[in-house]
């Protein structure tokens, strides 16, 4: 299931944020894997390979954001992956679409800040839109902007992220990152502008 698309594209203020994503299954190139530190100790002595992902995993990214899990803080976006109902859920929207496993997939999102609006899609596929500062309350109470991304593993097995960047439609890419400077098996946080969540270590996550 997905959104009714009832907005044609605008591109003025705009930007793209792409990112690679694999549930289950091995990677062979730098990735890291959202899974926090409580339930990691042994997890990088191991070959980087899950039978199958199970759980809530989540990627959530925030408009508004400071050092704390506060109410200063504001959801844009809060993606759920459920491997018990096999679906990708904007979470508080009711929408939602097939999950892939056991290959890279790439979530694209599409923000036009100023006209305040976004479209998501997931494998190249339409997923849903609306309005950026809606929020995942649909409050409108959002800023313009793109503030921070949260990979959240809610306690799931391991999900691979690789190739998050950030482009400006008619600048190109502003910022990227696909984790090849890092060493392996090692912690994000304290790395790259990375830190865990209320910048917290024990919130992090592992280089692959």
């Amino acid at each position: 299931m997905g959104g009714i698309r009832l907005r044609k594209k605008r591109y003025i203020n705009s930007v793209m944020i792409g990112i690679i994503i694999i549930i289950a299954g091995a990677s062979g190139i730098s990735s890291i894997n959202a899974k926090n530190i409580a339930d990691s100790e042994n997890f990088l002595n191991k070959i980087p390979v899950e039978p199958l992902f199970e759980g809530n995993s989540y990627f959530i990214l925030l408009d508004d954001y400071t050092d704390g899990a506060g109410q200063d803080n504001h959801w844009a976006v809060q993606l759920r992956f459920d491997s018990y109902n096999n679906f990708v859920e904007s979470e508080y929207d009711a929408i939602q679409i097939p999950l892939i496993f056991d290959q890279w997939t790439e979530i694209r999102f599409e923000i036009d800040l100023d006209g305040d609006w976004y479209e998501v899609y997931y494998d190249d596929t339409f997923f849903y839109e609306k309005e950026w500062t809606a929020g995942i309350n649909n409050d409108l109470q959002g800023a313009l902007a793109i503030d921070a991304v949260d990979l959240f593993a809610n306690g799931a097995t391991p999900v691979f992220y690789d190739d998050l960047s950030l482009e400006e439609v008619g600048v190109g890419i502003v910022w990227e990152e696909n984790f090849d400077s890092y060493t392996d098996g090692s912690s994000m946080h304290g790395q790259g502008g990375w830190k865990g969540w209320d910048n917290d270590p024990f919130w992090t996550a592992f280089l692959i």
